[in-house]
């Protein structure tokens, strides 16, 4: 995935306010970028307004993850988040968020079970760090909170979860495992992933999307 995608600030001057209040509680330009996990000049050229039209996805990402850890006045991380995404945006994320904890829960609950078997076993455990190697730089096990990674963990497995459901008539992974194909089968599932993966920051495709027309007209009824 890349990591330098840049996106359009919406609100340059409700930004600088922000920032404005966080240097407030920090005192200087140089605390102020330590508490948010930036760098010095990155804060100073934000608050000046010498950056307005234009912020690094992962930039945005340190300074959302700051403000919302609890040590900001509340409410500063959801002002943040308008400030860079206009409203409409805002609901294209909101929406990717839920899709993320339901697809997450429904396939952990499908298919963790496998996926633990699978993934500790030795003569697989590489293709799994190679796969997260590619798609993060790290072949390490994910982290919980990194929910897009473990959806991609269990949806390569997921096939494999109707073996315990069908009460063995679906094939299961020891019996493919058996047959010599297990390995075809993971290299080919986690491909598949990593090729979804292979996309700019998240919150880069999120600028510019509007949701669905039968959305917005759902949003123009309950504004009326």
């Amino acid at each position: 995935m890349h990591q330098k995608h840049q996106i359009k600030i919406a609100e340059p001057e409700m930004l600088r306010d922000i920032l404005s209040e966080v240097l407030k509680e920090c005192k200087t330009h140089r605390m102020a970028a330590q508490r948010l996990g930036i760098t010095q000049p990155t804060f100073t050229r934000l608050l000046n307004g010498i950056v307005t039209k234009r912020i690094r996805a992962d930039t945005y990402q340190k300074i959302k993850n700051a403000l919302g850890d609890g040590s900001f006045e509340w409410g500063l991380e959801d002002f943040f988040k308008l400030s860079v995404l206009s409203f409409l945006e805002s609901e294209v994320k909101a929406n990717y968020e839920r899709w993320m904890t339901e697809e997450h829960n429904r396939l952990q609950r499908r298919a963790g079970a496998v996926f633990e078997e699978v993934f500790g076993h030795p003569g697989y455990h590489g293709l799994f760090t190679r796969f997260l190697g590619r798609v993060t730089r790290s072949p390490e096990r994910p982290q919980p909170n990194e929910t897009r990674l473990w959806i991609a963990l269990y949806r390569a497995v997921e096939p494999l979860a109707a073996a315990a459901e069908t009460w063995g008539v679906e094939r299961s992974w020891q019996e493919i495992d058996q047959g010599g194909q297990l390995k075809g089968f993971l290299r080919a599932s986690l491909e598949r992933e990593r090729i979804i993966l292979d996309r700019e920051e998240v919150i880069d495709r999120i600028h510019g999307r509007e949701p669905p027309d039968e959305y917005l007209a759902e949003l123009a009824e309950d504004w009326q």
